[in-house]
C-alpha cells in the first residue's frame, strides 16, 4: 500500500509568516515631541538672558516684572527654581547680585497672598491671565512654592558662606534682609507648614558658622 505524503508548500508558508509580522509589528509613529530636557533648556536660558541684564540697583518692579513673567508660565517652575539655584550658586563676584534673584524668588512666594497687598505688590498673574480669586490663584501657586521650598536648604546655607565673609556692617544687612524674607514666608504659610523655614534659618547659621570656624582654625 502506497504511503501518502504531506508536501509542504514554501510559497504559502512565507506569505503567512509575513503577514504574521505584519499584523504584530507595530508601526513607528510619524509624530515627535520635544524632549524634557530640550524645553527645560529654553526655558532656563529665557529665565537668565532677562536677569543677566539686571543692574546691581534694579528697581522693584523690574524684579516683579521677571516674577509676573515666571508666574504666568508657572507650569515651567521647576525649569525655573533650578535656574536660579544655579544664578545664585555659581555668582563668584558679586553678593548683591545673589540677592536680586533670592529677591525674583521672593515675589514669587508671596505672588497672591495677603502680605502681597500690604507690601503693595501688585499681583502677579502675567497681565490679563485671570486665572480666578486670589485663594485659587494662591492654590494654583502651591507646585511652584514647593519647588522653591525643596532648594531653601541649599540657598540658605550658602548665603551663610557668603555673607560671613563680607564686612561686618554689609553682612548685617544681608542677614537681616534674608531673615525678614523667611519671616514674611512663614507668616503666609508659603510651604503649607513651618518646617522648611524653620530648616532655612539653622542652614543659614550653619553657612555663618562654617566660615568662622574655618577662620578661627587658620589663625
Amino acid at each position: 500500500m502506497a504511503q501518502q505524503r504531506t508536501l509542504s508548500n514554501p510559497k504559502l508558508n512565507t506569505t503567512n509568516t509575513t503577514e504574521q509580522k505584519k499584523m504584530t509589528t507595530p508601526k513607528p509613529s510619524s509624530k515627535t515631541t520635544p524632549t524634557t530636557n530640550t524645553t527645560t533648556t529654553i526655558w532656563s536660558t529665557k529665565l537668565k538672558s532677562k536677569c543677566a541684564i539686571l543692574t546691581l540697583n534694579a528697581s522693584r518692579e523690574s524684579l516683579q516684572t521677571i516674577s509676573k513673567w515666571m508666574i504666568f508660565h508657572r507650569k515651567h517652575s521647576k525649569s525655573f527654581v533650578s535656574s536660579l539655584l544655579h544664578l545664585i550658586l555659581t555668582e563668584k563676584k558679586l553678593v548683591e547680585r545673589k540677592m536680586l534673584y533670592m529677591t525674583i524668588s521672593h515675589e514669587v512666594l508671596l505672588s497672591h497672598s495677603a502680605l502681597e497687598q500690604q507690601e503693595g505688590g501688585g499681583g502677579g498673574g502675567g497681565g490679563g491671565e485671570g486665572f480666578g480669586t486670589s485663594e485659587l490663584k494662591w492654590e494654583k501657586m502651591t507646585e511652584f512654592r514647593n519647588a522653591i521650598g525643596d532648594v531653601v536648604t541649599d540657598v540658605m546655607e550658602h548665603l551663610g558662606e557668603c555673607f560671613a565673609k563680607e564686612k561686618e556692617e554689609k553682612k548685617e544687612q544681608m542677614v537681616e534682609k534674608i531673615k525678614s524674607m523667611m519671616d514674611s514666608w512663614e507668616k503666609v504659610n508659603a510651604f503649607g507648614g513651618p518646617s522648611i523655614v524653620e530648616g532655612g534659618r539653622r542652614a543659614l547659621e550653619r553657612g555663618l558658622q562654617s566660615v568662622q570656624q574655618q577662620e578661627e582654625e587658620q589663625e
